[in-house]
């Protein structure tokens, strides 16, 4: 068990119209899905996905939680919305949040005196996430 975070592709960045191909959008992920599971074969040779990262197993989560927690305030939205718990499949971080997220990835990196490598990776990992949602405009889905 562990935590992995997703973020679907935008309408545009897919090879067809989804709607015009029968498939429907989940609201809260932007995920587009088929309710009889027939994806056209260009979408599905495609993905829904514009990225999927693993950001790690329970006691990871727990441990970079803790290194984060050392310089970010608990109501944070890296430790209140990522970080607080090492399996939370289903949560989402909406739009409005991905750009506190990622300046609190940059605080993160200015005040620790050393960062772990695992917390480094993890930094990494979500400034990718980050980017593709504001690229996508799409929140970050937790699976």
């Amino acid at each position: 068990m562990g935590l992995d975070a997703v973020v679907y592709k935008n309408r545009s960045k897919l090879p067809l119209d989804p709607e015009r191909a029968g498939l429907r959008m989940e609201e809260s992920t932007g995920e587009w899905y088929c309710e009889t599971g027939n994806v056209p074969e260009p979408i599905r040779a495609a993905g829904v996905e514009a990225l999927h990262k693993r950001l790690g197993n329970v006691s990871l989560i727990a441990a970079l939680g803790r290194e984060a927690g050392e310089v970010l305030p608990g109501n944070s939205v890296l430790l209140s919305n990522v970080l607080y718990e090492g399996g939370h499949a289903g949560d989402v971080l909406a739009p409005d949040k991905v750009g506190v997220l990622k300046r609190e990835i940059a605080q993160v990196r200015e005040r620790a005196s050393t960062v772990s490598p695992e917390l480094s990776i993890l930094l990494n990992d979500l400034d990718e996430l980050v980017a593709s949602a504001e690229e996508n405009h799409n929140p970050i889905a937790f699976v």
